[in-house]
């Protein structure tokens, strides 16, 4: 996820273009969305629908969306589904991004963030790390089972090929003359 600078932002006027959620300038309070209508049993979308959103609103229309479509993670369905006018990651957010970073953090340096041992850390903390670490794997599965899909049609497109059998030289029209090699 990439969170923009704001001051950049605010500088080049990329606000005009962006949904921002911010209690400063430039952002507001909701926006105006074009979001998508599912018919059951049909991957996309049919019709939209345009609706005024706060910031709840926003992440309560994410979550319908990822009943819709529960093999692609939020990030993908922000950008898919939110594009006009494109919603701002940096205004939305919030305390759990700070946890996911930190919980990144943990993860890859094997340290604990408060000194101590695991009962010295915040009971709070440990469930959230539960929580992110789930869904990090349950992602991380989704995606390796793709690519496990993916791997064996390549296997069985290139073994159809090997079983076709070989393709020789194309065989001489005419006559084959009798007597040997000239």
């Amino acid at each position: 996820m990439n969170l923009y600078d704001c001051d950049f932002c605010i500088a080049n006027k990329m606000y005009e273009g962006r949904a921002c959620f911010l209690n400063k300038f430039p952002g507001n309070k909701s926006y105006t969305f074009e979001l998508p209508i599912f018919v059951e049993n049909s991957p996309y979308p049919l019709e939209s629908r345009k609706v005024e959103l706060d910031m709840e609103g926003v992440i309560e229309e994410l979550v319908n969306l990822e009943w819709e479509k529960p093999d692609a993670p939020p990030f993908e369905l922000l950008r898919t589904y939110f594009m006009n006018p494109e919603v701002c990651m940096t205004s939305l957010a919030f305390e759990g991004t700070d946890l996911i970073g930190l919980e990144q953090q943990t993860r890859n340096y094997n340290t604990l963030p408060f000194d101590g041992g695991l009962l010295d850390q915040p009971t709070v903390l440990l469930q959230a790390f539960d929580v992110i670490s789930s869904e990090r794997n349950h992602w991380e599965r989704i995606r390796m089972e793709r690519t496990n899909r993916d791997m064996k049609k390549q296997q069985m497109q290139q073994k159809a090929k090997m079983n076709q059998g070989p393709q020789g030289p194309p065989r001489p029209i005419g006559k084959i003359p009798m007597g040997g090699r000239r």
